[in-house]
């Protein structure tokens, strides 16, 4: 235990560096390293079990059960959106050696305290797991619920939190809880904002957002968790050809030992589910969403420079 404290301490230093360098370069290499040290981790975990079979050594190297909160996927306000979250999270658990029994249940679809799902792997596997999605659901949060900024003027505020995608009320709500405006927020406040939108995109030359906050949000998303699972698959190919065949081994190994603990569990899988798609895009939306997710942080510590907190996620 000691030793994966330590281990994470590290990945956290070399998100810190690279969050502090000027040179994306020289922060692409820190990241890559802070990924490398948790794969190399769970590498040495996969050889010490395999060359001593005794209970004292197995313990903390055989795959667990944690059940990660997923309010997300049934809170109302992310609803428009839960599909390409459901992938990303898929995703990242795989890229992290980690299985999701999705068809193991929910506690309690209607107390988000309780709603969770199955997430099977190697202790540290799942702490790296839990720390990387956290990490890019903030990220993700945080540019689709922008919030007001330190300096912010009342029109910068307004203006950022819109074409973000965010809807009338909620620019209202926030930009009272900022103290930039009195409130309450009523029908008549909200053709205040269209007006003052409209007339700051005609004196700035900007070109004004029409698009439904709902269709805008999703399109960002689906650009954002595209990205990043192509980036996470890119460096997990990178990691694959210098691992060699130690590495593969290993790979397959966790992921056998995975697959028949989620059996001995949950039973095998039922057919694959398919996921509503979505009827209407944003071509804008996608292509911020695939910027935002270009420049995301894929190794990070989740309370880093990004604010909030996993119960502002979840509530």
């Amino acid at each position: 235990m000691d030793k994966k404290d330590k281990k994470l301490e590290q990945v956290r230093a070399l998100l810190a560096k690279a969050e502090s360098t000027e040179f994306e370069g020289e922060a692409a290499v820190f990241r890559a390293k802070a990924d490398e040290l948790m794969a190399n981790y769970a590498i040495e975990q996969w050889q010490l079990d395999a060359a001593d079979e005794s209970d004292a050594n197995r313990k903390g190297r055989e795959p667990e059960r944690r059940d990660v909160n997923i309010a997300w996927y049934f809170a109302p306000q992310y609803r428009h959106i839960y599909t390409d979250m459901w992938m990303l999270f898929g995703n990242i658990s795989r890229h992290c050696r980690c299985k999701v029994v999705w068809w193991g249940g929910y506690a309690n679809k209607d107390n988000v305290d309780s709603q969770t799902v199955p997430v099977l792997g190697l202790p540290s596997d799942l702490d790296y797991f839990d720390l990387l999605f956290t990490h890019l659901q903030i990220q993700l949060f945080s540019k689709i619920h922008p919030g007001v900024q330190e300096g912010d003027s009342y029109i910068e505020a307004l203006v950022r939190m819109k074409e973000a995608g965010m809807k009338w009320e909620a620019i209202g709500e926030k930009l009272i809880g900022a103290g930039l405006m009195d409130g309450p927020y009523t029908r008549n406040v909200g053709v205040r904002f269209t007006k003052e939108y409209t007339t700051y995109c005609e004196e700035q030359g900007r070109e004004r957002k029409y698009i439904n906050p709902k269709t805008y949000q999703r399109s960002f998303t689906e650009g954002f968790c595209a990205q990043v699972s192509h980036r996470l698959k890119e460096q997990k190919d990178e990691q694959k050809a210098k691992g060699g065949t130690g590495m593969e081994l290993a790979v397959i190994d966790i992921k056998k030992k995975l697959d028949e603990t989620a059996n001995d569990m949950f039973g095998r899988p039922p057919r694959g589910r398919s996921l509503s798609q979505h009827t209407s895009h944003d071509p804008q939306g996608m292509a911020a969403g695939w910027a935002a997710g270009r420049e995301a942080n894929i190794s990070g510590d989740p309370q880093r420079g990004v604010g909030g907190n996993r119960g502002e996620l979840n509530a």
